[in-house]
């Protein structure tokens, strides 16, 4: 579903196994890692179900992923000050809430999912002389229906793409003179429609190389800073909570990843007027970027990512749903989000390996379970989503992990603070 399962695996880890939160913790992260490292090998095969390229949209990662890494950096700092009740309660009424929405989506996707499936069938057929007059001369009963709602089902969610394509047309009014003005300080080589095309349909080995070094700076910054209650590798001394030092590297965090994601978003926008210069052909789901959306999407990003440094969560349970009301589509989505957590939980991980905080046997065996178990279950539940067009399920999916979560971390919160009598501690100081 394209989500960590931090929300589950923390809560289950001190529910069931009985580990401390600091271990539980760092199990889940392993966790995390060995599930999206696999759900990445999984998705890196697969393909775009309009569209022959990639299923991951590596673009859009590049670009998001350090709006919502700063986000969560935000999110940390102020959870802080916070009391683990009100951490707790945020998180069970965020991912509530969320989830009710995304389960909502789930079911308008179902409906226009369904509403397709009849209509391909009535077409079909139509085409092979089955759907013959019946007494009355009618058509076959729910075949006019069914492409009536596929048609208008389509309309809405595509009256965005199809003004946008038909703003790339080469053939819309004034599109020649738009582009030519648009274009105008853009760098770049003019490619033509079937050029774009073979470079959409390549592996993007140069992109993924940009995640690597997005990915290796990051791990840096944390290892030199610390966080997760994890000692930094200069020293306690050296790196002080609130100390000189703490707010340089802060800085320093921050300056990074909303430079990074500046570059990403400038190249976003630059290759969109390439290609909508070029006439290239949307589908569904597609964004044509521009410097709004661009603001708009790393607005949205950097609040989720806000929202799951809050309450202590990885981006993807957050994110995932945030891209489906976007109307990207539910495949691109669950990737996409799944390649992001890859960054986030790796690093983290390795961090909580390598200083000893968790037993190496137990994160190694966390690790390989969750890698097998997302690679199996990720090309088992892509084959029956192709085969059955039942992009729902995915939807519904993580809908399901985003409640359990929050019902889980409910329970949790209940006995630990049942065993306290129920004790509630006051706000804590930032520094």
């Amino acid at each position: 579903a394209g989500v960590g399962g931090g929300g589950i695996f923390v809560p289950l880890g001190i529910l069931l196994l009985g580990f401390q939160t600091k271990v539980a913790t760092g199990l889940s992260q392993a966790s995390i890692f060995g599930a999206s490292t696999g759900g990445l090998i999984v998705n890196m095969r697969n393909r775009h179900p309009l569209a022959n390229r990639p299923i991951i949209d590596v673009d859009m990662a590049l670009f998001l992923s350090p709006m919502e890494m700063a986000g969560a950096v935000v999110g940390v700092l102020v959870q802080k000050a916070l009391p683990e009740w009100v951490v707790i309660l945020l998180m069970a009424v965020i991912l509530g809430v969320t989830g009710v929405k995304t389960l909502r989506k789930g079911f308008d996707v179902r409906k226009k999912d369904k509403a397709a499936q009849e209509a391909s069938t009535a077409e079909d057929a139509v085409a092979a002389g089955k759907s013959e007059p019946t007494k009355s001369g009618d058509v076959p009963k729910g075949a006019e229906e069914a492409v009536e709602v596929a048609m208008s089902d389509k309309g809405d969610d595509e009256g965005g793409e199809r003004k946008d394509a038909a703003a790339a047309s080469p053939n819309a009014p004034g599109t020649a003179a738009q582009a030519a003005t648009s274009l105008e300080g853009v760098k770049g080589k003019m490619y033509t429609v079937d050029e774009w095309l073979e470079k959409d349909a390549a592996t993007p080995y140069k992109k993924f190389a940009y995640l690597a070094l997005l990915w290796c700076a990051l791990f840096l910054l944390q290892v030199f800073k610390g966080g997760k209650g994890l000692k930094s590798a200069l020293g306690e001394d050296a790196v002080p909570m609130c100390g000189v030092v703490y707010w340089l590297l802060l800085v320093a965090q921050f300056a990074w990843l909303f430079g990074f994601g500046a570059i990403m978003g400038r190249r976003l926008v630059n290759k969109g007027l390439r290609r909508q210069a070029a006439g290239v052909p949307m589908v569904k789901g597609d964004v044509t970027w521009d410097y709004a959306k661009c603001f708009f999407y790393a607005k949205w990003t950097f609040v989720a990512g806000i929202v799951a440094g809050l309450i202590g969560i990885g981006g993807g349970m957050v994110l995932g749903p945030l891209m489906l009301q976007m109307n990207i589509l539910p495949q691109v989505s669950t990737a996409t989000t799944a390649t992001m957590v890859v960054l986030t939980s790796s690093s983290v991980a390795i961090m909580y390996i390598t200083s000893g905080q968790v037993p190496i046997d137990y994160a190694l065996t966390f690790l390989g379970v969750a890698f097998c178990g997302a690679v199996l279950g990720k090309s088992q539940l892509d084959k029956y989503v192709k085969k059955h067009n039942a992009t729902y399920v995915l939807v519904f999916i993580l809908a399901t992990i985003i409640l359990f979560a929050s019902s889980v971390v409910l329970i949790a919160g209940g006995v630990k603070y049942s065993k306290r009598d129920w004790c509630f501690e006051g706000f804590n100081a930032l520094c």
